[in-house]
């Protein structure tokens, strides 16, 4: 487990990698269009070469020559005149921020105060509770260790063989993986009898997207609602309190997984929660993954048909089947 030292430098790293990212894309675009457009890359380096002659100016004391300033406000209307002649687009050169707010520092500076970006509290609270939630769960649950051979091969349900079943929801895991990124991925629903590998394929999913430096949230239903509700009757309701963390990160993840979702007590506040976390979840184009052991009928009656039909519409629905499989070292639930 990483002490806080570690995990605050681990994220100071992370954003200079994405600030040296940006400059060398940067510049990668520009030499592009230079190599297209000679005489743009030619006058950039006049103007340039000028406000260089009035910072050595500057720098030895000496009077600016107004001349200077109106050579650069000429060759500022010749760059601008070549541009629209030429029909060129130059959002291509301008600077890509993952966070346009702080402009990937991490800090912000208001009224001479200093304080961290959100971007940087949701990226520490998420390694935060990765490092103490996660780590143990990923040990033997993760796609290589993976052994599509415990399924059963030999009896069909339906068209497939539990193991040729779980050969395609491996595949397609991992295709949801590949194409997390793309808003037109959906979430997903497994659901299904105990024992078929719906927590276990959750988890090699959360370790995977982890590795990809994406914010997991992994909680058992029965744990997720006892710790939101920690946080809607409690007094404290600061920033950084635990519980408001907590519910920070299980709106603002990356991914949220609900496990066992039905196993816990089911009651009014626990049917508002769910609603609310699938609805906004989905207007914010966040993807979740749910796993239970009901029936989509059993889930509908459960949970209103509010919320199943937002289930409908986001998510991708997979029935998993075969036998209960209780093997002591994979422990698939």
């Amino acid at each position: 487990m990483r002490t806080n030292q570690e995990i605050i430098s681990s994220i100071e790293l992370e954003y200079q990698n994405k600030r040296r990212r940006n400059e060398i894309n940067l510049q990668k675009r520009k030499r592009k269009l230079y190599e297209q457009y000679p005489y743009l890359e030619k006058i950039d380096d006049e103007i340039n070469m000028k406000y260089l002659s009035i910072v050595k100016d500057s720098i030895e004391e000496k009077n600016v020559n107004n001349k200077t300033y109106k050579d650069i406000d000429e060759l500022k209307k010749q760059k601008k005149q070549y541009i629209m002649e030429n029909n060129i687009d130059m959002s291509s050169i301008k600077m890509n921020y993952e966070c346009n707010i702080c402009k990937d520092t991490g800090i912000l500076e208001n009224n001479g105060k200093i304080s961290r970006c959100q971007c940087y509290i949701n990226r520490y609270n998420s390694l935060v509770y990765e490092n103490m939630n996660m780590s143990k769960l990923f040990e033997d649950c993760n796609f290589d260790k993976f052994d599509i051979e415990i399924f059963d091969d030999v009896k069909k349900i339906g068209k497939f063989t539990q193991r040729e079943f779980m050969s395609k929801m491996r595949n397609k895991a991992l295709s949801f993986i590949d194409n997390f990124d793309d808003k037109n991925e959906k979430s997903m629903l497994f659901y299904g009898q105990v024992g078929v590998g719906k927590s276990y394929l959750c988890l090699c999913i959360a370790e995977k997207l982890i590795k990809k430096r994406k914010n997991v949230v992994y909680e058992s239903s029965s744990e997720l609602f006892e710790k939101l509700a920690r946080y809607v009757f409690s007094s404290d309701k600061t920033q950084n309190s635990d519980a408001a963390v907590f519910n920070s990160l299980v709106y603002n993840c990356d991914l949220l997984i609900i496990d066992d979702l039905g196993s816990e007590m089911t009651n009014d506040f626990v049917r508002n929660q769910m609603f609310s976390i699938v609805n906004i979840r989905a207007v914010n184009g966040r993807k979740t993954i749910i796993s239970s052991n009901l029936t989509q009928d059993e889930l509908q009656e459960r949970y209103e048909q509010r919320t199943f039909s937002r289930i409908s519409s986001y998510y991708n629905t997979y029935k998993f089947i075969g036998r209960d499989l209780r093997m002591p070292k994979l422990q698939i639930k």
